[in-house]
């Protein structure tokens, strides 16, 4: 995942194109393949190669927010994917990896990633146990 401080929001870590994606798989619990979400786009007025939707989706099951699984059907193997996280936990990731850019960038370690990891866990226990 790269981040662009220029841009706000989701913006800042995806391109104008991915953010509809992004939404839809993590926020909609979508599962489609390439050319579903190619048709998606095409249908919000985006212009993108199929082939380009098709490294973003392999990029984003690299990163562990999508994991697909094989079926076959007219041409070969394909494709579909689905989310494993929610979106609530989209923006803890992002938050986890700016502070490793941060430490990165900085060539120090000022912030400890397992302490976060860990108060980003309590967090999520707390609000389970207040919506119970």
């Amino acid at each position: 995942m790269k981040v662009d401080l220029n841009r706000e929001g989701i913006t800042a870590f995806f391109k104008d194109w991915q953010v509809p994606l992004v939404e839809m798989y993590l926020k909609e619990d979508a599962e489609a393949g390439s050319a579903k979400a190619h048709q998606y786009l095409k249908n919000k007025g985006y212009k993108i190669s199929r082939t380009s939707i098709i490294f973003f989706l392999q990029d984003m099951e690299e990163e562990g927010f999508l994991k697909s699984r094989g079926t076959t059907g007219k041409g070969g193997v394909r494709r579909i994917y689905s989310r494993t996280i929610v979106w609530d936990k989209f923006w803890d990731d992002a938050a986890l990896k700016m502070l490793e850019i941060i430490n990165e960038a900085s060539g120090r370690r000022l912030f400890c990633l397992d302490e976060f990891e860990s108060w980003i866990d309590d967090s999520r226990d707390l609000k389970g146990s207040a919506n119970e």
